[in-house]
């Protein structure tokens, strides 16, 4: 069968004496023409027929006839040699939108995202990784650092202490949101940032109220502090020692519930990192791939340790 439509080809070639129109023909005809021929310029067309096959069978769902990963990798082959073979840019930027629909919605692929960005000579996607992703992956980092910051010794330190390390938090906190706000796009975090932002938002703004009411009632804790065995006897005789110990006990819990909202975005935070880890997962026999794209996962490092050292100087400077 493939003999005969290779002979037919090549006899309406011979008949016509001119070229064919590649764009026209199925992808059978042309795999054909690629593996009994060797017609490279058929590449980028069959790389490109596949992926939108491979995108339709993502739509329609036939889970009976499911061809989604016959297609997938068919894409990725000819999309590859097309860009080995004739440097196919179009090519490569194919791979680099099915990567990243990896990435999204799989949570796979995503150093071969960076790494066909890379080939497609996309700059401003590598841009977007470089100086936007390194900015939030670096915050995730120094949050851990904040986090342990704040329940170091939490149970030998005075409330004059403990306040102070929320002031120092919520310094870092501000510029934490202050750099999350200035990030219009993100790879790494696609579809984490809006999370992550509204998040900081929300324990910026719990540790302002809580400072707020320490500062606004730091007399009343001192003096309930000095004396809360005397008015806690008065708890119920007295409506002044009543209201005081009362609010005592309010502000403590308020530091108490804005540790739990951190802890508790430390957790989710921990299945990002997860999701983000397995993502950078390189096949053994692509291990090429990180090699070359190299110099774009150094110049992700040094922006992200730029942040991390910016928030250590304002976490210790203040504290």
């Amino acid at each position: 069968m493939i003999l005969k439509k290779l002979t037919l080809i090549l006899l309406i070639i011979i008949l016509t004496g001119c070229s064919l129109d590649y764009k026209s023909m199925d992808v059978d005809e042309l795999e054909i023409l690629y593996k009994n021929e060797k017609k490279f310029e058929v590449l980028p067309i069959l790389c490109e027929k596949y992926y939108k096959k491979y995108q339709k069978e993502l739509i329609n769902k036939d889970y009976i006839l499911n061809k989604t990963e016959e297609y997938l990798n068919k894409t990725v082959t000819y999309c590859g040699l097309a860009h080995k073979k004739l440097g196919s840019s179009k090519s490569a930027k194919i791979l680099e939108e099915l990567y990243f629909s990896e990435y999204v919605n799989k949570k796979k692929h995503f150093l071969y995202f960076i790494y066909w960005a890379y080939k497609a000579n996309d700059r401003d996607a590598l841009k977007t990784f470089v100086k936007n992703d390194s900015v939030i992956f670096a915050i995730l980092y120094h949050s851990d650092k904040l986090m342990e910051f704040l329940i170091k010794d939490i149970n030998f330190i005075s409330d004059e202490e403990f306040l102070k390390k929320f002031i120092a938090a919520h310094r870092v906190l501000m510029e934490y949101q202050r750099d999350l706000k200035d990030i219009e796009s993100s790879w790494l975090f696609y579809t984490d940032k809006e999370y992550i932002t509204r998040s900081f938002h929300e324990l910026t703004m719990g540790f302002e109220q809580l400072i707020q009411d320490m500062r606004r009632n730091r007399f009343l804790i001192a003096e309930v502090k000095d004396n809360l065995a005397r008015y806690e006897k008065a708890y119920f005789t007295d409506r002044k020692a009543k209201r005081y110990v009362e609010l005592f006990y309010t502000l403590k819990a308020l530091m108490r519930i804005n540790l739990d909202n951190f802890y508790i975005f430390t957790l989710k935070k921990e299945d990002i990192s997860k999701g983000i880890s397995k993502a950078m997962n390189v096949s053994e026999e692509d291990a090429e791939i990180l090699r070359e794209i190299l110099p774009v996962i150094k110049d992700f490092i040094t922006e992200k340790d730029k942040y991390i050292k910016k928030y250590d100087e304002i976490l210790y400077k203040e504290s």
